[in-house]
């Protein structure tokens, strides 16, 4: 059997899908190796994975969190980090003993495209692993960072191209604005580190308003129904479906303070509501605007902030982590951040959404929502009460949502996620 490396960004929404297909190529009789900075090695080692270190030299506790210091003081850890960061990727001597383990394969996460040009350097064949949407220029598609619902017609495809016009001026911007601060212009360094690793430059797509994109096999864990129809695909990328980690261990729970027979409406904002800056405003509009409706049953997972909200929760249960997949089981509605494994999550169990989308692919996730009629989509910064309020209203007595959602359920249902992975992985195992 084959010896197979995975290398993940440290976030929860890159780690799960990926620990489903480790699990699934483990039962297979592959033998499964991880490999990232410290800040995964507790949940990789949880799930019962080797796992090595990467850049520990530079980051020996992991990557260092923001500690919301002052603008200035934000300013030069993030230059300082950067400096960090591009010098230790730039140095060959911090992958070789990884990379000397002659592995057979190499899975990488699309967050860390510099590692599959080391991975092309030591000779191991490499597989993309995209847990959101690919993100690349195309007039039929708007950047996932964004808000906007594309239609058929030559008015939204001006807007769409206005719309990458922006996302790429503002990235150029950037990188400019990078160099201006002593810290090297991201094209031009990428360039330099695939020409020290033998990557050919004509099979880099830089000029995606984000990361740079290789031209390798893509595994996309989403099925193509849920993404909006494309002008410009490649023969490399496979959507696969979801691969949901529907096992997991999930958090103690209060069930006995369930109301009996209330529709239950879950809100969470992911497992970092920290970085949402309208948190505050956002968990008072929905415990006001929702929680003090008694048709219905609100369950708030609130993290770190749940003792700022418990003493205003009225009918509402307001814990630090809900058990989203059991609760999802019985649920009526979420109120969601859109991060692309909630919603999957949602989409499995047939529970339409509204979204409040805060950051990278969440804006394009909840777009996505709007466009297939699964649910509906507001801006966070502009939440209140009454918005809120109006919004699950109509979401819980408009029968065409549960409709909508019960036909792309059932069309999640045909793609078989790890499965169509695996099997993918190990025809170029084989090759």
């Amino acid at each position: 059997m084959a010896k197979i490396l995975f290398i993940v960004a440290p976030e929860l929404g890159h780690l799960n899908p990926s620990v489903g297909i480790a699990k699934g190529l483990a039962s297979r009789g592959h033998r499964v190796i991880f490999a990232g900075t410290k800040n995964a090695e507790e949940m990789i080692r949880a799930h019962g994975f080797e796992f090595e270190q990467v850049l520990k030299n530079i980051f020996p506790d992991g990557i260092p969190k923001p500690v919301g210091l002052s603008p200035i003081h934000n300013l030069l850890n993030g230059r300082r980090f950067a400096l960090d960061f591009t010098r230790a990727l730039a140095d060959p001597g911090n992958f070789l003993e990884l990379f000397s383990s002659n592995f057979d394969l190499c899975i990488v996460d699309y967050e860390m495209p510099y590692c599959a040009l080391y991975a092309h350097k030591f000779k191991v064949p490499t597989i993309m692993l995209n847990t959101s949407l690919p993100f690349y220029p195309d007039l039929m598609v708007p950047p996932i960072t964004t808000s906007l619902v594309p239609e058929d017609n030559f008015i939204s495809r001006m807007k769409v191209g206005l719309a990458w016009t922006k996302v790429l001026a503002t990235a150029e911007i950037s990188d400019r604005g990078q160099m201006m601060i002593g810290l090297p212009y991201p094209p031009g360094w990428v360039k330099q580190l695939a020409a020290r690793c033998g990557f050919p430059l004509d099979r880099i797509q830089r000029k995606t308003g984000r990361l740079p994109r290789l031209d390798l096999p893509e595994i996309v864990l989403a099925p193509p129904s849920f993404d909006f129809p494309r002008a410009n695909g490649s023969p490399l990328t496979k959507y696969v479906g979801a691969s949901l980690d529907l096992v997991r261990k999930q958090p103690d729970f209060p069930w006995d303070q369930l109301a009996e027979g209330k529709p239950i409406i879950l809100c969470t904002l992911g497992s970092k509501p920290e970085e949402c800056k309208s948190y505050r405003k956002f968990f008072d509009s929905v415990l006001q605007g929702v929680g003090q409706d008694p048709r219905w049953q609100l369950v708030v997972g609130a993290g770190k902030f749940v003792d700022e909200f418990e003493a205003t929760a009225g009918r509402a249960i307001v814990v630090r982590f809900a058990p989203q997949l059991d609760l999802l089981k019985r649920a009526s509605l979420m109120i969601t951040h859109a991060g692309m494994n909630s919603v999957q999550e949602c989409i499995h169990f047939g529970v339409p959404m509204l979204a409040f989308p805060v950051r990278w692919d969440q804006p394009g996730n909840a777009a996505r929502v709007t466009y297939h009629g699964i649910g509906r989509s507001s801006d966070i910064s502009k939440v209140t009460p009454s918005a809120v309020a109006k919004l699950v209203e109509e979401l819980m007595t408009e029968p065409r949502y549960r409709t909508r959602m019960t036909e792309m359920s059932n069309e999640f249902a045909k793609y078989r996620g790890i499965e169509t992975a695996i099997e993918l992985i190990e025809t170029e195992l084989r090759a």
